[in-house]
């Protein structure tokens, strides 16, 4: 929390320094302006990071266009922050063009599979589980070649909605798959995020659900114990 809340002072500073000097819309203050709403994002504070966020995004498309690969890549962002508050109407559209506009331009694969992997969060958060697990498997093996070292956790990312979506679509192999990509999920937050973030604990509460499900079906097989060692996990984060 020090170090974000460090890097929410400096952004701040920047940006007030930047929109003074070179104008509000410049492009270098723009993306400090897209920092420091994430940072605020990853500290909770959405209010304040929206606003922001919508305020890149409009700027972007005056100053550089509806295709270029920041406008993108902000619309991608938006999106998603709009999906994980539950505005899956405005969410949709967004998410949509950036996975289709960053898939076909000549950006790095990371900007292209991240897009793609928020698509999947969105077919998941429809009702379409289906399509998610279909558009996750076709690009697992790049995810996980793209998402190495400290962006491993986008890995966690994928894993916990392909785990969510399997779920979903039930059936025995389907739930097995699930607890195990909740579960490499969960190992991938744990060492990147640590046990204390929102991300790692989301998880943990996932795989509480995953093992009570399975104990209503088999009551005897221990599944209890091991749903109540992940409940304890996510509290005690």
């Amino acid at each position: 929390l020090g170090k974000a809340a460090e890097a929410e002072t400096l952004y701040r500073e920047v940006v007030d320094l930047g929109q003074r000097i070179l104008g509000e819309e410049h492009p270098n203050v723009l993306r400090y302006l897209a920092s420091l709403a994430s940072v605020l994002d990853n500290q909770g504070q959405y209010a304040e990071a929206e606003p922001m966020l919508r305020k890149v995004l409009a700027s972007r498309r005056r100053v550089l266009g509806d295709m270029h690969p920041n406008t993108l890549r902000s619309e991608q962002y938006l999106g998603r922050f709009l999906l994980d508050r539950g505005n899956l109407s405005e969410a949709e559209p967004l998410i949509r063009h950036a996975a289709e506009q960053l898939w076909g331009l000549a950006v790095d694969d990371a900007d292209r599979f991240h897009a793609q992997m928020d698509l999947a969060a969105l077919l998941y958060r429809k009702g379409e589980p289906a399509a998610a697990v279909a558009l996750l498997r076709t690009h697992e093996q790049a995810i996980r070649s793209t998402f190495t070292g400290d962006f491993e956790f986008r890995v966690g990312h994928a894993l916990t909605t392909l785990g969510l979506s399997l779920e979903a679509l039930g059936g025995d192999q389907n739930i097995a798959d699930a607890g195990a990509a909740l579960e490499e999920a969960y190992a991938i937050l744990l060492r990147q995020r640590g046990a204390k973030h929102a991300d790692t604990r989301r998880v943990a509460g996932q795989l509480a659900a995953h093992f009570e499900a399975l104990d209503l079906r088999q009551p005897d097989a221990g599944h209890a114990r091991t749903a109540r060692e992940w409940r304890e996990r996510q509290d005690a984060g």
